[in-house]
């Protein structure tokens, strides 16, 4: 007999480096795997992000994009998908320099326009 329940992980999308911690996925089981064997996860690109099946914590491996499944063990039709970003830190570090020059340009640029000079 199936359930009729639900998953749901938190957040959907993650984006990782190559040279981040292991990320420990949040999830909430619903009347889902209604005979309590537990979960178990899956990886669509292992080559990009593992899952450890005990813990749900995600492993990057190299740059790329993957989902990761978790799944009821009793069969249960019911499932929550997480898309994983695994970016260079590199890149990561110049995303994250450009942003913040932008940011200062525009309130830069807000001052100017505020004095009106």
């Amino acid at each position: 007999m199936n359930s009729i329940g639900s998953i749901t992980i938190n957040p959907t999308i993650i984006s990782l480096t190559t040279k981040s911690l292991p990320y420990k996925v949040n999830i909430k089981v619903s009347s889902c795997g209604s005979r309590g064997l537990g979960i178990r996860w899956y990886s669509q690109n292992p080559n990009i992000a593992t899952v450890d099946s005990a813990t749900g914590e995600i492993t990057a491996k190299k740059v790329g994009i993957t989902e990761i499944y978790v799944f009821p063990q009793d069969g249960d039709y019911c499932y929550a998908k997480l898309i994983v970003v695994v970016e260079s830190k590199l890149k990561r570090f110049l995303k994250t320099v450009i942003a913040n020059s932008v940011d200062k340009l525009i309130n830069l640029s807000k001052s100017i326009f505020k004095k009106g000079v």
